[in-house]
């Protein structure tokens, strides 16, 4: 099985990707979305803290 494309199957891919909307080339390397978790990363204590209201100054009148 050959695994090198030919001249007109890279450009019948890359007139497919433009019809598709593809305006960019984003990264280097190709990124499989489908095995990133979906978890976040835990906030510090430290942030934690600071991630909740603003704090307030009081205005002297």
């Amino acid at each position: 099985m050959e695994s090198a494309l030919d001249y007109w199957s890279a450009r019948a891919l890359l007139d497919w990707q433009i019809e598709m909307g593809v305006d960019e080339a984003m990264l280097d390397a190709p990124l499989d979305r489908y095995t990133l978790t979906d978890a976040r990363p835990a906030l510090r204590p430290a942030d934690a803290a600071s991630a909740g209201a603003p704090a307030l100054s009081r205005v002297e009148e």
